[in-house]
């Protein structure tokens, strides 16, 4: 109860909490934050998907081990230079300059699934702009789609799922990060009065302990 009482004292104490939580993140993080997009697409790595019972037996298995080799081998060609330059200069082209990613943040923004039976690569990149999170998805696909063709010689990519353009924010966007900061300025404040309030509690209760001992150390009246 005592706590709850200082809680409603100190209701300016955590509104000022809360207004330095608040401003702290806004000058390190709200501010500069962008929101991150994200789009997604799909390859199939097979020679001929569909028709596969036209091929002779011995061909199609060769088929076969070189398909799961490039499977294997995706996403490490993903995450080279080339796809990354393709994708800068398709954000450019579509969106502008200064649109691109540097190395470090295209290996944090590119994720990967691969589904070695079905032989299915399922690529999602982030960008900040919803439009550009559909191009550099779209672009990562058919580059990488050129890159195969060039290394086998045979078209062994198909793109089974182009991507998307996002309709929504993909993780935290400002909104949310306003709130965080008003929601820990407030628990933070909490936090400092339920302190003060140990701070206030111990020592009363040495007091108390030591008016008992006084009084059991007063010799008997009755005696």
């Amino acid at each position: 109860m005592r706590y709850f009482r200082n809680v409603m004292k100190s209701l300016p104490l955590i509104g000022v909490v809360t207004v330095i939580m608040v401003l702290s993140m806004f000058l390190s993080v709200i501010r500069t934050f962008q929101p991150a997009y994200e789009a997604s697409t799909s390859l199939l790595v097979s020679r001929n998907p569909g028709d596969d019972e036209a091929y002779e037996a011995y061909v199609m298995l060769q088929e076969v081990q070189i398909a799961e080799k490039i499977v294997n081998d995706i996403p490490e060609l993903i995450f080279s230079t080339r796809v990354r330059q393709a994708v800068n200069r398709a954000l450019q082209q579509e969106l502008g300059d200064g649109n691109s990613y540097d190395e470090e943040t295209f290996l944090k923004s590119v994720e990967t699934e691969t589904v070695l039976n079905a032989r299915v690569v399922h690529v999602a990149v982030r960008y900040p702009d919803a439009e550009g999170a559909r191009v550099a998805a779209d672009t990562v696909a058919w580059t990488i789609d050129q890159m195969v063709m060039d290394l086998t010689g045979q078209d062994f990519i198909h793109v089974i799922r182009t991507a998307e353009r996002p309709d929504r924010i993909a993780g935290l966007g400002k909104k949310h990060l306003w709130v965080l900061g008003l929601l820990g300025g407030v628990l933070l404040g909490m936090a400092i009065v339920l302190l003060m309030t140990l701070v206030e509690v111990e020592p009363m209760s040495r007091m108390r302990n030591q008016r008992y001992r006084e009084r059991d150390k007063k010799p008997s009246t009755d005696d």
